[in-house]
């Protein structure tokens, strides 16, 4: 197919409102399912509790949603729900504030700003010119995932994102999708069956050139399909959005009547919180997260470390092994392309991976990192050089006992990180 006749396939004049998705009620194969899921999760897992310390807001219904997302696979959903605990700790979902998140929701014009005629809850979110900042981004959605999240924790409530992307610098295309992919992909398993098909508006025939490009190699590198989920309006075609919202609702930003106050929307949210309006912070996530999206002041061979050195990646796109640096830390096993690196290619925490020696045909000298999610497989020059890595490992799972954070819902501090990090 060429990618004119693609550009006029992935372009759409209009919506139908029964183009988006709706969530059913819960039926009784949900709760047949939640009752195994909590058998099994208490005998393979029983140091993950179902409750909303460990897995959020929501109760049956959350469950209800990861089983959904896993077609009732119980195995594959209790892997998913030890992923999010352990990301909700690192991310220290629960403890996302307005004053962590206050300059994105401006820079980006967030909002909530109404439901569908269908009854979804649309989130307005604008990209903007400058340079993107992936985990600036990642919370602000956060935020708003965690809010809907708690306000709806009963129910199938559904949010659609609206992204304008008229501000989006040529430059800067590929860092936008590639990480907008990424990120993505992350929001739907964190919260599977909350968001439905995003719609872009606004776009360029540049970026809509480049977005038919690239979808493909994005959803192949980053596991994702949401590119190709999206729904791409014509940049002249803002009045379609009448199709989904009453017309006095659309508002000014779509192309609507609807004037809505941004700043006192930010102010009721630090009101509501009881947080002094203007206030910012940092967001209180793990040291090894922040350091994976925004690098450090040292390089990877100057890092403060339990064990360093050369290895090989596989990779699972390619099936190629990739020459890297690797890093352990008393917290994360981190790898770099390099190791004159500042960023990591990937952050492993140490809790719940299994380390086990592999036998492989093409590297004898193999190591299998297993995580909640997936398989990582590490190669080196010798057995001794594996068997150390092995050791290294095992010996930072079992410090202070195998458990030491496994039901903690607090973020995991890696101490050594904090002087390496570059902001």
């Amino acid at each position: 197919m060429s990618v004119l006749s693609d550009l006029k396939r992935l372009t759409k004049d209009r919506i139908d409102v029964d183009m988006l998705h709706s969530e059913p009620d819960m039926g009784d194969t949900d709760r047949a399912a939640i009752a195994e899921l909590k058998v099994y999760m208490g005998e393979h897992y029983p140091e993950v509790l179902l409750d909303a310390d460990h897995i959020g807001p929501g109760g049956d219904f959350k469950l209800t949603r990861f089983l959904r997302s896993e077609q009732h696979d119980i195995p594959n959903t209790a892997r998913r729900l030890v992923e999010l605990v352990q990301f909700r700790r690192e991310y220290n979902v629960g403890a996302i504030r307005i004053s962590h998140v206050a300059d994105s929701i401006a820079r980006h014009k967030v909002h909530i700003y109404g439901k569908t005629k269908a009854g979804q809850i649309a989130l307005s979110y604008k990209v903007s010119h400058m340079a993107y900042d992936g985990l600036s981004t990642l919370l602000c959605m956060l935020y708003f995932l965690e809010t809907i999240d708690t306000v709806f924790a009963d129910s199938f409530q559904l949010m659609l994102p609206i992204i304008d992307v008229s501000e989006m610098h040529v430059g800067l295309f590929e860092s936008h999708i590639t990480h907008k992919a990424a990120n993505g992909d992350v929001l739907h398993r964190m919260y599977p069956r909350r968001m439905i098909n995003t719609i872009i508006i606004n776009p360029s025939d540049m970026f809509k050139a480049v977005v038919t490009i690239a979808r493909n190699t994005l959803a192949a590198a980053h596991g994702s399909h949401q590119l190709n989920g999206a729904i791409i309006l014509d940049r002249a075609s803002n009045k379609i959005l009448a199709d989904l919202f009453e017309p006095a609702n659309v508002p000014v930003e779509l192309g609507g009547p609807h004037s809505m106050d941004f700043d006192a929307a930010v102010q009721e949210c630090y009101a509501r919180e009881g947080i002094k309006p203007g206030t910012t912070a940092s967001a209180p996530i793990a040291p090894h997260i922040r350091l994976l999206h925004r690098g450090m002041a040292r390089t990877a061979d100057k890092m403060p470390a339990v064990r360093r050195g050369p290895i090989r990646v596989l990779s699972l796109r390619t099936g190629e092994w990739r020459a890297c640096f690797a890093v352990l830390t008393a917290g994360a096993f981190f790898y770099f392309t390099s190791a004159d690196c500042t960023i990591p290619n990937n952050s492993i925490p140490i809790q719940w991976v299994v380390a086990t020696p592999l036998s492989h045909l093409a590297e004898p000298h193999s190591m299998k990192v297993t995580t909640a999610r997936r398989d990582y497989c590490f190669a080196f020059d010798t057995a001794e050089d594996r068997d150390g890595w092995l050791e290294a490992v095992g010996a930072e799972l079992n410090k202070d006992g195998v458990g030491r954070s496994r039901s903690s819902t607090t973020t995991s501090q890696d101490p050594t990180l904090h002087d390496t990090l570059d902001n």
